[in-house]
């Protein structure tokens, strides 16, 4: 486990960011059997979760979560998951989060907004107001 949690010394990811970014589940599959911590954080404070919510990677979000992954960790902004994919307008990860706890009043400290305020301020996914 040590050996797969090395972190890049440039930006913090582990290895199992850099396969969610990849998009690679065998690779993530390996990465999580051979013992590594799905929660470390990069050097923004970004979990591997947050990776696949950015990028829209709702395999991983799924395994990840399925393996304990924190669905309301906050990195350096304080953004979540949910936080991200609300404003991707992902409505697919969206939901994943919300059926798997993750709170929509949290707010990010960046903007002291939650995923619910900026659903209602961007206005154009009715689809995830509603799922809120």
């Amino acid at each position: 486990p040590t050996l797969v949690d090395t972190p890049d010394g440039n930006t913090g990811e582990r290895g199992v960011h850099i396969v969610v970014k990849e998009r690679d589940m065998s690779w993530l599959a390996f990465l999580i059997q051979k013992g590594a911590r799905i929660d470390l954080k990069d050097g923004q404070g970004n979990t591997p979760l947050m990776v696949a919510a950015r990028i829209g990677n709702v395999d991983a979000a799924r395994l990840l979560i399925s393996r304990g992954a924190q669905v309301n960790a906050a990195n350096s902004l304080g953004e979540t998951p949910l936080i991200m994919a609300v404003q991707r307008r992902d409505l697919a990860m969206t939901r994943l989060l919300l059926t798997q706890g993750a709170d929509a009043a949290k707010r990010d400290i960046a903007s002291g907004m939650s995923a619910r305020d900026y659903a209602v301020r961007d206005g154009r996914s009715e689809a995830i107001i509603k799922l809120m």
